[in-house]
């Protein structure tokens, strides 16, 4: 009976035909003197290699039972398709940016600088416009919005670094760019007072790495077209190696004052995070609060160049899933084909052979360095 549903079963489901309806065919054909070996062939050359899990027990008295069991217990046939690299990341702690909610972030969007064609010349004029836009003085605002923060200098008010790096910080997000706060603290924090400074840090997509920015001071660390991010200036401050010069765009500071503002990078938190051999919880002899503190070693800044990779069901087969790290990012590239977000990439309309393609994260700034993805479809 079950014979008469076996060419059925062949077309109708032929994922399951070698591994379960094959086998069974051939104990059906064995008991009524049919083509038992024949059916076991079909089953082997389909990649069937688990005897142990079927009923074949009846079968063992075939002249090429033997035979017929070392093909079904050696190794498997390799795989239809292959990913052997893949896009991945170095994971850490979690990236919080100081960003707006949507609707406060459109309205500090129309109020900034428009961007330029690049990423680090729009820090660059959004640096120098958030320098200029009000006198420094030490007063603060409540309120950590840059929408408010620009209110309140409209009518007149002034406002110390902190003002500077939530006004700069808040603008690059919303041009596109990563950025967050950091807070400086000189050697003995916990002590005495001034020792203090906040500045903002952005991911450049031009550049490929974290850069600090001083809003107060208009400015950065480094050459003109390298600046250096934090954890390099921390380096170089806790080594006691050759100050960079301080990049100035819009305010003369004196090489005395140069030499104060580089002690602030003894210490460091950006958006809350501390990195610390050791812990002191005092700033001036008050608490220090620290949303997170993690090992030196722990990845505090991401390369946003990376992308997640995950495998998706889709419905003609297996797909990937690209999720670039970078936050403002619009899509990925795979090759030349263009990804949104969430859309998978169907590894079955890829032809047969080696497929080494390359994945980047794309951004309103332009196209991001690529990820290797090596694809063999057999």
């Amino acid at each position: 009976m079950f014979l008469t549903y076996a060419d059925r079963l062949r077309r109708e489901d032929p994922a399951w035909w070698p591994h379960l309806w094959a086998p069974l065919a051939a104990v059906a054909a064995h008991a009524t003197a049919g083509d038992a070996v024949g059916y076991l062939r079909q089953a082997i050359d389909g990649g069937c290699r688990q005897p142990d899990m079927l009923p074949l027990e009846s079968l063992r008295d075939l002249p090429e039972w033997p035979e017929l069991t070392m093909a079904m217990t050696g190794p498997a046939l390799p795989p239809a398709i292959e990913v052997t690299a893949w896009p991945c990341v170095n994971y850490g702690p979690p990236l919080v940016l100081d960003r707006l909610t949507p609707e406060r972030e459109s309205l500090l969007r129309d109020r900034v600088p428009s961007p330029e064609r690049g990423a680090w010349a729009t820090a660059c004029g959004l640096l120098q416009w958030a320098t200029s836009y009000w006198e420094h003085a030490n007063d603060h605002v409540d309120s950590a919005d840059a929408v408010d923060v620009l209110d309140r200098a409209d009518a007149g008010e002034r406002f110390a670094c902190v003002e500077y790096s939530v006004v700069l910080s808040q603008a690059l997000n919303a041009v596109g760019i990563p950025s967050r706060r950091v807070s400086l603290r000189m050697r003995d924090q916990h002590v005495g007072f001034g020792r203090g400074h906040v500045v903002s840090e952005a991911w450049i997509d031009d550049l490929g790495r974290w850069v600090v920015l001083d809003g107060q001071n208009g400015a950065w660390w480094g050459t003109p077209e390298e600046p250096l991010g934090l954890r390099e200036l921390q380096a170089i401050e806790h080594s006691a190696g050759h100050r960079p010069d301080m990049c100035l765009t819009v305010r003369d500071i004196s090489p005395q004052d140069r030499d104060t503002w580089w002690a602030y990078f003894h210490a460091a938190s950006s958006s809350g995070l501390e990195w610390r051999d050791t812990l002191v919880p005092l700033f001036q002899g008050e608490p220090a609060a620290a949303r997170l503190v993690v090992s030196p070693k722990a990845v505090t800044h991401p390369d946003l160049t990376t992308i997640e990779t995950g495998v998706a069901d889709t419905d003609h087969g297996p797909g990937l899933v690209f999720t670039p790290t970078h936050p403002h990012a619009i899509g990925t590239m795979v090759g030349e084909t263009y990804l949104e977000s969430s859309e998978p990439l169907v590894l079955e309309t890829l032809h047969p052979g080696q497929h080494d393609l390359d994945v980047s994260t794309l951004t309103a700034y332009g196209t991001l360095a690529a990820q290797s993805l090596q694809i063999t479809r057999r």
